[in-house]
């Protein structure tokens, strides 16, 4: 399949075009990369991601840097919700990553494609 990303930087995104945005990209089977650094997400909308992530199978990176009305609270609720999602490999928020957080997305990466691909690679050749 085809590999999808979405760019969303500085577009001025708040939680109400974000909204429209995921039932949008709900569609797209093939999205692999969002990139929605240096909007105006909220709680709220990190919210509506975590939803997102709970139904998504395809996901493999997501980068919400620079979004700062996003609580350190509303980050911890999202990493709890992250024990469900089992493609997102890499996750950037600008911010230092909750302990869950970070632990389930390296988790989801040494049970993914992409790391048995970099195994493959440093084989010896002789």
């Amino acid at each position: 399949g085809i590999n999808a990303e979405y760019m969303g930087s500085k577009r001025g995104l708040d939680d109400g075009h974000l909204s429209i945005l995921l039932k949008e990209l709900k569609a797209h089977h093939s999205l692999r990369s969002l990139c929605l650094d240096h909007n105006k997400i909220s709680d709220l909308g990190l919210e509506m991601i975590s939803r997102f992530l709970y139904a998504n199978t395809t996901l493999t990176s997501l980068s919400l840097v620079g979004n700062s009305k996003i609580t350190p609270q509303a980050l911890q609720s999202f990493s709890s919700s992250l024990l469900t999602n089992h493609t997102l490999i890499s996750l950037e928020l600008g911010v230092p990553l909750p302990t869950t957080a970070t632990a389930i997305v390296s988790s989801n990466f040494d049970r993914s494609p992409q790391k048995k691909k970099k195994k493959k690679k440093k084989k010896n050749p002789f």
